[in-house]
């Protein structure tokens, strides 16, 4: 029912897309997540590390606006 990725390579794209899902990448790396809602997919994102406020080694998911979220 849930899921994380993680790419901690050089480059490496981490992809999430089950229910309550979490991605990390590393420095030069991206993360592409999907929310879920009763399994419909509501939102998605993706982005690479450094832009849009995304950090390198922190997980994400996505909130209930489609935003992400680090967490803790």
């Amino acid at each position: 029912d849930s899921g994380a990725a993680s790419a901690t390579g050089r480059h490496g794209c981490a992809a999430a897309f089950g229910w309550r899902c979490r991605a990390m990448a590393a420095e030069t790396g991206a993360i592409f997540l999907v929310r879920r809602d009763n399994n419909e997919i509501t939102h998605v994102f993706s982005s690479r590390v450094g832009d849009n406020g995304i950090k390198a080694g922190a997980w994400y998911e996505l909130g209930d606006d489609g935003q992400p979220v680090e967490l803790n």
